[in-house]
Formats: C-alpha cells, sequence, structure tokens
C-alpha cells in the first residue's frame, strides 16, 4: 500500500491534533473505524502511520460514510452506513473510533454516540471533533444574526448536506459531553485546535466579562441542584476557559469502561 495524501475539507490543524491523539493508541487499536471518512483524508493518514509502526492497515482499519463516491483510499476496506441510523457493525467489534467533523451533520447525534459505545469494545476510544460554537467569535455571531460561526441557514436539500448548510446539530460543549456520559463513556477529555487570532484578542479584553458571567453560573447551577453541578462542574469551567474562547475545533476524547 502507498503512503498518499488525500484532500481534506477539514482544518490541517484539526487532522494534526486528532492524528496526534491516535497515534500513540496504535499498539492496543487491532480494529479502527474512520466513521464518516468523506474522501478518505484521515483514513490514510491512519494507514501511513499503521505502516510506519510495521502494521498491516487493511486488516486493522475500515473507513465508513453514507455513500463510497469520492472515497479515495481503496487499499482500506469501505463500508456505505446511514449514520442517522442503527450502524452495521456487531456489538464491541473495535478499538477505536474517529470521527472528523461529522457530528455536526447527524439529526440523531445522541443515539450516534450510543452507537459508537455499543460497537466500541471495553476500554475502547472514541475521537471527535465538531465546530467550536463556544467561541468568542462565535458567540458574537449568534447574538448579532442568530447563527453561530460555521453554521448557517440550513437546507433539506441532501445534495449539500456535506457543507456549511448541512450543519444541523450545533452543539456545546455541555452537550457533548452530556451525550458522551449518557452513553457511559468515561475519562473524556477536551482538546483545542486552531486558535483564531482576533477571538484570542476578544477573549483577552474581555477576561474580566466571562470570569464573572461563569462565577454567576455556577452559583446558580449550585442553588439550582449541587448533585447536578457536581456531574458538570469540570464542563463548566471549561466552556469559559481561554481554549473554548479561541478554538475553532472542539476536539473530545473518551474511554468506554
Amino acid at each position: 500500500m502507498l503512503e498518499r495524501h488525500i484532500p481534506t475539507a477539514s482544518h490541517a490543524l484539526t487532522n494534526q491534533v486528532i492524528y496526534s491523539l491516535i497515534e500513540p493508541l496504535f499498539p492496543a487499536s487491532r480494529n479502527i473505524l474512520d466513521l464518516g471518512c468523506g474522501k478518505g483524508h484521515m483514513t490514510q493518514r491512519i494507514a501511513n502511520g499503521l505502516i510506519r509502526a510495521g502494521l498491516q492497515p487493511a486488516t486493522i482499519l475500515t473507513a465508513c460514510d453514507i455513500v463510497e463516491e469520492g472515497y479515495a483510499c481503496a487499499e482500506i476496506p469501505f463500508v456505505s452506513a446511514d449514520l442517522n441510523q442503527a450502524l452495521p457493525f456487531e456489538e464491541c467489534a473495535f478499538d477505536l473510533i474517529v470521527s472528523v467533523e461529522v457530528m455536526e451533520h447527524i439529526h440523531q447525534f445522541y443515539q450516534l454516540i450510543m452507537e459508537c459505545s455499543r460497537i466500541l469494545k471495553t476500554g475502547g476510544v472514541l475521537i471527535f471533533s465538531v465546530p467550536n460554537i463556544l467561541h468568542i467569535n462565535s458567540r458574537i455571531s449568534f447574538l448579532a444574526t442568530g447563527f453561530f460561526d460555521m453554521y448557517i441557514v440550513p437546507t433539506t436539500d441532501q445534495k449539500m448536506a456535506g457543507r456549511l448548510c448541512g450543519h444541523v446539530m450545533p452543539l456545546s460543549l455541555a452537550y457533548l459531553s452530556y451525550g458522551l456520559r449518557r452513553a457511559g463513556f468515561e475519562a473524556i477529555t477536551v482538546h483545542p485546535d486552531k486558535q483564531k487570532k482576533s477571538a484570542v484578542i476578544l477573549s483577552v479584553l474581555l477576561h474580566p466579562f466571562f470570569r464573572l458571567g461563569a462565577w454567576y453560573y455556577d452559583r446558580k447551577i449550585q442553588k439550582y441542584d449541587s448533585r447536578v453541578y457536581a456531574e458538570n462542574r469540570t464542563i463548566l469551567t471549561a466552556m469559559n476557559g481561554f481554549d473554548m474562547l479561541t478554538a475553532r475545533s472542539c476536539i473530545l476524547m473518551a474511554r468506554k469502561p
């Protein structure tokens, strides 16, 4: 199998950060799924890494998306699937599932996370990225227009489902984390990618405002129910932290116990 580069619609740094999380997992991962693989950029990148590790990617890696048209990593098995439906894989089939800039297109996000849990082995890892609607430019965009950054007015035309107008699930970190916890995932970590320069400047200028807002909301939730606060404390802190106020994408990594 030849190493090659396949173009990607997602940002280069997003792919770089995700791959940096994947690569250390190669020794323990004998079944890997690229979920929503598109043309196969991450599929090929993982395959290249497996080759360098002395492994046979065609026996380890599987690519999956709704249609095979445009898929360019022919040596890696491809499975066609509607990600809004039950996934066509057996329980406990994979050690690692990777999904790059896919979840924002999915109507049944919470169900898909449950499906990922079902097909992961005990100790298996899920890594996925979505546009970060919490960076400060996105918050300002929503205030001014009613639309988050990377989300525009949606269309029902399925031919354009892969474009910005196909971004139909604008979930923030709190709801992404909820979906993972609801599906039984643990050890949830959040990783930023590209920091938007304008967001960095605005975050520094508005830092006192966000500190005050976070303090007020923490107190509000504690009064509402201390158990809810305890469950979400780490996420509440991260939501108004520098990474989430500046990063283009939100990358999450979680483990099935």
